[in-house]
C-alpha cells in the first residue's frame, strides 16, 4: 500500500470521525425538532388562535390520534395571539376542583387577555370536551361550551353566555351530564340546572331554586 493510498484511508476515518462526532452532537445537545402539533399540543386539547386586524378569533383544538379537530369560534375573540398556558385554581371561579383535568390558557395581554380553559368529559356516545371562556379583569363576563369529539370536527351541544349585569354561570361535568349555577351580583347561588344525555344531544333533568 503506497503513501497515496494511507493517505487517503487517512482521510477517510477522518471524515468519518467528525461526522460521527457531529451526530452525537446534535443527538446529545440541539433541540430536537418537533412538528407543529405535537409542539403545541398540550394535554391534547389547546385553543388556536387566528388574527386578522387586531380581530382574533379563538377556536377549541383537539388532537385524536394524528389529527387534529378543531371547533367553531369560541364567543369571545382576543385582542392578540399571545398565548400563556397559566394554572386553573380557584381565583377564577371553575367551581369545584377535585376530580376534574382542567387545562387553562391566557390569550392576549394584561386586561385585554382571555381565559380559556378544557377538560375532558365522557358523554354517552363518546368522548368530549367543555371549554370555558372569561373576559374582563373587574367585572368577568363566562361562555361555556359543550363539545362532542367527532370523526371529522367538534360537535356543539350546549353554549351558554353571561348576560348583561351582574349574572354568574358557572358550569361543571357530572357522571351523567353537566351542571350549571347562576348567581347574581354578590347574592348566593339562586338557581342549579342539571342537564342529563339523552340520545344524540343535552336535556334539561332538574332545576333548583
Amino acid at each position: 500500500m503506497n503513501q497515496t493510498q494511507l493517505t487517503r484511508i487517512g482521510f477517510i476515518v477522518l471524515l468519518v470521525t467528525i461526522i460521527g462526532g457531529g451526530l452525537l452532537y446534535i443527538k446529545l445537545w440541539a433541540p430536537e425538532r418537533t412538528d407543529f402539533v405535537s409542539s403545541r399540543v398540550v394535554g391534547g386539547m389547546r385553543p388556536e388562535v387566528a388574527c386578522s386586524n387586531g380581530h382574533c378569533t379563538i377556536r377549541a383544538a383537539v388532537l385524536v390520534g394524528e389529527k387534529i379537530l378543531v371547533s367553531s369560534p369560541l364567543p369571545f375573540p382576543a385582542a392578540s395571539e399571545e398565548t400563556l398556558p397559566i394554572l386553573a385554581d380557584l381565583s377564577f371561579e371553575f367551581g369545584n376542583l377535585k376530580g376534574r383535568e382542567i387545562t387553562a390558557w391566557s390569550i392576549g395581554i394584561e386586561e385585554k387577555s382571555i381565559v380559556v380553559a378544557m377538560e375532558p368529559i365522557t358523554i354517552d356516545t363518546g368522548q368530549g370536551i367543555i371549554v370555558h371562556q372569561i373576559t374582563g379583569v373587574e367585572h368577568p363576563k363566562r361562555a361555556h361550551i359543550v363539545l362532542e369529539i367527532m370523526k371529522d370536527g367538534l360537535k356543539t351541544h350546549f353554549e351558554i353566555i353571561e348576560g348583561v349585569g351582574p349574572e354568574s354561570i358557572l358550569l361543571w361535568p357530572e357522571p351523567e351530564g353537566i351542571a350549571l349555577s347562576r348567581s347574581f351580583g354578590d347574592t348566593e347561588i339562586k338557581q342549579i340546572e342539571r342537564y342529563h344525555w339523552k340520545g344524540s344531544g343535552l336535556a334539561r333533568s332538574l332545576v333548583l331554586q
